[in-house]
């Protein structure tokens, strides 16, 4: 496959959205009926941190680890607020 550059809207490169993650990646790939994620590890920052792309859209979020922390504080009864029941 040949590499194909893309632009985000703040210019940066998605060439990983287009390259299947593999062993020797610091990528996974997660995905189900509802989202489909690439989660590589960063250190581009002040620190380790995850940068998260979102499939679907090419949105791009980086995600610390106090961040990880709050979300794992998050109720259970909050997050199903936001899954539409068929």
């Amino acid at each position: 496959m040949e590499d194909v550059y893309l632009e985000n809207s703040d210019g940066s490169s998605l060439k990983e959205m287009l390259t299947p993650c593999n062993s020797e990646d610091d990528c996974i790939e997660v995905k189900n009926q509802f989202s489909y994620l690439k989660i590589f590890k960063d250190v581009s920052g002040n620190g380790p941190r995850l940068k998260i792309i979102l499939m679907s859209s090419g949105e791009i979020k980086y995600v610390d680890p106090f961040t990880l922390e709050i979300l794992l504080r998050i109720p259970d009864s909050f997050v199903k607020n936001f899954v539409v029941e068929p």
